[in-house]
C-alpha cells in the first residue's frame, strides 16, 4: 500500500466491508434473479472504482473481471461471484493490516473461460487443517451504524438542546420573579404584589411541569437510541462463517454449499464477539470431520 493512501484505508475497508456483505447476499440470488445480478454487477462496478482509487490493481482487476461473468449467460456465474467475494474480502484484511493484495491467477483463469489451475482440483488427501482458524471479522475499533440510527440520534441530540433553552428560559424567569419579591417587600401595598407574584409562580410551576416530562420522555428515547447501537445484524458474522467455510473446504479439498439464514437477527455486539470463536470452531469440525471427500463418497 502506498504511503500517500495511508489515512484512507480505514474508510477503504469500512466502506468496502460493508458492499462485500451486501455482495455475498446478492451472488446467493444471482443465478435465479436477473435484478440481484444487476444489482451485484453495480456494486462491483463501486467495488472497482474504490480499488482504482487507491491503485489496488489486483482489486481492481478482480472486480472488473467478475463484472464480466455477470453480463454474460455462464451458468457457474453465481458460484464464480462467491468465490469473487471471498477473494475480495480476503484482500481486504490484506489492505487493513498494511499488506498489498495479491492476485489470484486461477480464479482470473476461471472467470476468463479458461480452464481451471491444476492447484484448484480438490486433492486425493485432504491436507491437515490450519492450527488456527482465521478470525471471521478482524479485529478493528470501529463500529458501522445504519444512517437511520445516526439521523435517530441527531433527532434526540436536537430534541435535547431545545429543551435545555426551555429550561433555560425557566431559570430566567425566576431570577425575575425573585427581583419582584424583593421590590414587592418595598412596596406600599405588599398584598397586592404578593398575589401577582404567586399568580406567576403558578404559571412557572406549570412550564417547569411540562419541560420536566419532556425532558424525561427525551432522555429515555436517546437512552433507546443509545442501546441500539449495541446491537447488530448477525449477516455480517454469518457472511464471514460462510466464507471460512468454503476457503476451509478448498484446503482440505471438500465440496460445501453454504445457506444462510436469519442474518435480520440482532445480537448484542458483545455477545457476538463471544460466539465468534466457538462459531468458527463449530463450522471448523463440520468441514473437516463431518464431511467425507468426493472420492470418499464415489467409493
Amino acid at each position: 500500500m502506498e504511503p500517500e493512501f495511508a489515512d484512507l484505508i480505514p474508510l477503504f475497508v469500512g466502506e468496502v466491508r460493508g458492499r462485500l456483505e451486501r455482495l455475498a447476499e446478492l451472488a446467493g440470488r444471482a443465478k435465479e434473479d436477473a435484478g440481484a445480478a444487476a444489482e451485484a454487477r453495480r456494486e462491483l462496478h463501486t467495488l472497482k472504482g474504490a480499488g482504482r482509487m487507491l491503485r489496488l490493481v489486483p482489486f481492481a482487476e478482480l472486480c472488473h473481471a467478475a463484472e464480466g461473468i455477470l453480463q454474460g449467460t455462464r451458468r457457474d456465474a453465481a458460484a464464480l461471484l462467491t468465490r469473487v467475494t471471498d477473494a475480495l474480502a480476503a484482500m481486504v484484511d490484506t489492505v487493513a493490516l498494511g499488506g498489498d493484495p495479491e492476485a489470484d491467477p486461477a480464479l482470473l483463469a476461471a472467470l476468463a473461460g479458461g480452464p481451471p489451475a491444476a492447484a484448484s482440483a480438490p486433492a486425493t488427501t485432504p491436507t491437515p487443517a490450519p492450527p488456527h482458524a482465521p478470525t471471521v471479522a478482524p479485529a478493528s475499533g470501529e463500529v458501522r451504524i445504519e444512517a437511520a440510527r445516526v439521523e435517530a440520534l441527531a433527532e434526540g441530540a436536537t430534541r435535547l438542546r431545545i429543551l435545555a433553552r426551555g429550561s433555560g428560559r425557566i431559570v430566567t424567569r425566576l431570577h425575575e420573579l425573585t427581583r419582584l419579591a424583593d421590590a414587592s417587600l418595598r412596596e406600599a401595598q405588599p398584598q397586592q404584589a404578593l398575589a401577582a407574584l404567586a399568580a406567576a409562580l403558578r404559571g412557572v410551576e406549570a412550564e417547569a411541569d411540562a419541560t420536566q416530562t419532556r425532558l424525561q420522555r427525551a432522555a429515555e428515547q436517546q437512552q433507546e437510541a443509545l442501546l441500539a447501537l449495541q446491537v447488530q445484524p448477525l449477516q455480517g458474522l454469518l457472511i464471514a462463517l460462510a466464507r471460512h467455510a468454503r476457503e476451509l473446504a478448498r484446503t482440505l479439498g471438500r465440496e460445501v454449499e453454504v445457506e444462510l439464514s436469519g442474518g435480520e437477527t440482532r445480537l448484542d455486539r458483545r455477545i457476538t464477539r463471544d460466539l465468534e470463536e466457538a462459531l468458527v470452531h463449530i463450522v471448523r469440525n463440520a468441514v473437516d470431520h463431518g464431511i467425507e471427500t468426493p472420492e470418499a463418497r464415489a467409493a
